[in-house]
């Protein structure tokens, strides 16, 4: 009864998790076209990739109480799709990042820096509410992405400051490759964490 009672706190915090992954990507997604902030975009980008994850944690936990081995399964497949959606959204934004370098489009500072605080914001949120599940692989993995999350969402708010400051609208595209390659790595970690993983399967006591 007690891992029931743990299940479905886990179960509500995620789901609310979920709710503000969602949140916090329609506001920077509209906040990115609004503002012609990229960084904001590949933020929002970013945080739909966590959706990914929130549901994939979601998925585990309702199959979790049946069976452990497709526990780790799930996860295993869920680690290495958002890999693979990070690594395909970083792409995109470094391309559109050298589509820019040309153009001399105008970044509105005061939605970017709006969005990039309230998302920031909904990333602590999320960090604190993980802290309360259990320790295991979903919510490490959670986690990550909340923090992930919550330090692009800084790196976002920094350079709309920037941005307001000095009126040089390029440094949305300087600050659109920084994040790109970082987006690869931590795809790439993912991926490879996941891979690392499958080699070793438990053995069973009969």
């Amino acid at each position: 009864e007690v891992v029931a009672l743990k299940i479905r706190n886990d179960l509500y915090r995620f789901w609310i998790v979920l709710a503000i992954t969602v949140a916090v990507f329609t506001m920077e997604l509209i906040g990115g076209i609004h503002s012609g902030s990229l960084s904001l975009l590949s933020d929002a980008v970013h945080v739909l990739s966590d959706v990914g994850a929130s549901l994939c944690a979601l998925a585990v936990i309702y199959i979790a109480h049946r069976n452990m081995e497709k526990e780790e399964g799930v996860l295993k497949i869920g680690g290495i799709i958002q890999g693979v959606m990070l690594i395909l959204s970083a792409a995109w934004i470094f391309y559109e990042a050298m589509e820019r370098l040309n153009d001399n489009s105008v970044v509105f500072s005061s939605p970017m820096i709006a969005c990039a605080m309230i998302g920031a914001l909904g990333n602590w949120m999320q960090h604190r509410i993980i802290l309360g599940a259990r320790e295991n692989a979903v919510s490490r993995g959670l986690n990550w992405h909340a923090l992930s999350d919550f330090w692009q969402s800084i790196a976002v708010l920094a350079t709309g400051v920037a941005i307001y400051i000095t009126n040089k609208s390029k440094l949305d595209v300087y600050a659109s490759f920084a994040i790109s390659p970082v987006m690869m790595i931590g795809g790439y970690m993912i991926i490879s964490g996941n891979l690392k993983n499958s080699g070793h399967h438990s053995h069973h006591h009969h």
